[in-house]
């Protein structure tokens, strides 16, 4: 999982250089390994990691945490972004949708991102919620359950 977050972040190395954006990372080294799909996870980081740095001005900060809580992996990405305006909150995982700031910042994109990584999470037995302020940044958490394969 760490590996995964670390090829997303290298990805997007030159956004973040370009943005003059600090990254802080914070991996727990003992994060086991859990059965899902990569391709469903490097999603989930894509789009976490993704709308972080977009929404970011320059020379903002985004911290990206990993660690273990109880029988669940915790992902965190908390940014100094835009934020979600709060009449917003309520609509942000629906499939379309994208705030009025959001829009205004970067034009492009469909508003489906965030509606699919719901859609993931769930079918990962995870969930996801976030909090966020106007031009205070916006932090996005993620569980994910710990299924270890059994043996026979």
């Amino acid at each position: 999982m760490i590996y995964l977050a670390e090829t997303i972040l290298k990805e997007d190395e030159l956004r973040i250089k370009n943005k003059q954006l600090k990254v802080k990372k914070s991996f727990n080294k003992n994060i086991p390994k859990i059965l899902a799909d990569p391709k469903q996870l490097s999603i989930v980081f894509q789009n976490l990691l993704g709308n972080a740095i977009k929404y970011t001005p320059k020379r903002g900060k985004i911290d990206v945490q990993i660690s273990l809580k109880g029988d669940n992996i915790l992902i965190g990405v908390k940014d100094t972004g835009i934020g979600i305006p709060k009449e917003a909150q309520e609509f942000i995982f629906t499939r379309f949708f994208r705030a009025d700031n959001a829009k205004e910042t970067e034009p492009e994109g469909a508003g489906l991102g965030l509606y699919i990584l719901k859609s993931i999470i769930s079918q990962m037995e995870g969930k996801i919620w976030f909090k966020s302020r106007v031009n205070q940044g916006t932090a996005f958490y993620v569980t994910l359950p710990v299924k270890y394969e059994k043996t026979k």
